[in-house]
Formats: structure tokens, C-alpha cells, sequence
């Protein structure tokens, strides 16, 4: 059986909600953890502290799912897919989300150097600006921010291309597996007494079996 894991941020948290093994022949680990990001990245650090992910955000079963960032175990396939709150919250006050996404292979492909690649680019940002409370962070338009989602996905697909790594799982693929052109507030989970930017149940199904199928064709490809 092939192992799996998928890293990133809340939306790895809630996409792990939908789960089931016996849907897949792959061995698929989660490790999510809210704010999770690529600048400033380290890898190492995250091991040697023994960060916890978050595990699942409304685990049905009332369990505790979360792992330490050094319980991976080694992988054939790694799914990095972080980035989104970085372009949301932080790479505008700088500009230089192209250079940052660039560092942010490198470390990914240097720390897990035994196993393959395949990164997903960040969940795209919503038209909305959705924090918990004003001044919680700086606020940004949409398209402020999604300048600096081009500058990130230019400088990602450009180092990507450059180490012969699998091409990436696409902000397009995941628009429209969702069936939409673009994410609004209407997608939202509505879980807490405040704004927040995550998507609904519907939605993190269906990424998350895009995400599975996308590795369950590298590996077929592998096999012919």
C-alpha cells in the first residue's frame, strides 16, 4: 500500500474530516495546523518542536486525530498545500510572494528529499475579506490579493518546472471540482459566531477526493 501525506493548513484540517479508508487503496496521513504558512518556513523546526496538527476541526467520533509534524511516516507521495494564508493575510505588506513561493519548494523538496513531490496550489482566496474581528490582521482587497496569488503561483509553477517535479494540482482544478468561478462567503462553513473562511462540508469532499484522485493517477501512471 502506498503512503500518503497531505500537509498544510486548517483546510488540510477540515478536508481530513471526509476521510475513509476503505475508499482508497492509498495510506493517506494528514497534517494540518491553522496558520500554517510558507514564509518563514522551517521544516526542521516544526519536526524538532513536535508541532501538533490540528487534527480534524469537528471530529464526529469525538477523537483526538491530531500527530506531531515528526510522527509523518516516510512517504511515497507528499502533498504540500499551503500558501493561502500567506497570500491572505501577509505577502501583500512585502510583495514578493513569487520569491517566497520559490523558497517554499526548495525547503519542501529538500526536507522530504525521499519522497515525490506533488504540490497543490493554495485554496484560492475568497472575495471577501473574512476575519473573526476587525484589526485581527491587516485587510486587503480581492485584488490586492490576488495579485499576490499570481506572483505565488508564478514563482511556485516556476521553481516546479525548473526541478522536473510533477506538475502541480491546480487553483483550476480545484475551482472547478467545486463548480464555481470563484469562493464567496455564500460557500462558507457556518460553525462559529463569526466570519470565517472556510469552506463548507460539500466543498472539502470534493476536494478532498480531487486530491486523492490526483494521487491515485500519479501512481497509475507510475504502473504503466
Amino acid at each position: 500500500m502506498k503512503n500518503v501525506a497531505i500537509v498544510g493548513d486548517c483546510h488540510t484540517a477540515r478536508i481530513f474530516e471526509h476521510y475513509k479508508a476503505e475508499e482508497t487503496d492509498l495510506n493517506i496521513h494528514f497534517w494540518g495546523l491553522a496558520g500554517y504558512r510558507a514564509h518563514n518556513l522551517d521544516y526542521n523546526k516544526t519536526a524538532e518542536m513536535k508541532v501538533r496538527s490540528s487534527g480534524m476541526e469537528l471530529p464526529l467520533d469525538g477523537q483526538d486525530h491530531s500527530i506531531e509534524f515528526n510522527e509523518l511516516p516516510k512517504c511515497d507521495l507528499v502533498i504540500p498545500w499551503i500558501g493561502y494564508v500567506d497570500i491572505r493575510t501577509y505577502l501583500t505588506r512585502y510583495d514578493n510572494a513569487d520569491i517566497i513561493a520559490r523558497e517554499y519548494v526548495d525547503k519542501t523538496v529538500d526536507y522530504f528529499k525521499d519522497s515525490v513531490i506533488l504540490f497543490a496550489e493554495p485554496l484560492p482566496q475568497f472575495r471577501q475579506m473574512l476575519l473573526k474581528y476587525p484589526g485581527i490582521s491587516p485587510e486587503y482587497t480581492f485584488e490586492e490579493r490576488q495579485n499576490q496569488n499570481k506572483l505565488f503561483l508564478a514563482g511556485m509553477n516556476k521553481r516546479i518546472e525548473e526541478l522536473g517535479l510533477p506538475k502541480p494540482i491546480s487553483q483550476e482544478q480545484i475551482l472547478a471540482t467545486l463548480g464555481v468561478n470563484e469562493l464567496d462567503e455564500s460557500m462558507t462553513r457556518n460553525i462559529a459566531p463569526h466570519p470565517m473562511d472556510g469552506l463548507d462540508d460539500e466543498y472539502n469532499k470534493k476536494i478532498l477526493h480531487l486530491f486523492i484522485k490526483s494521487a491515485e493517477n500519479f501512481f497509475n501512471t507510475l504502473d504503466l
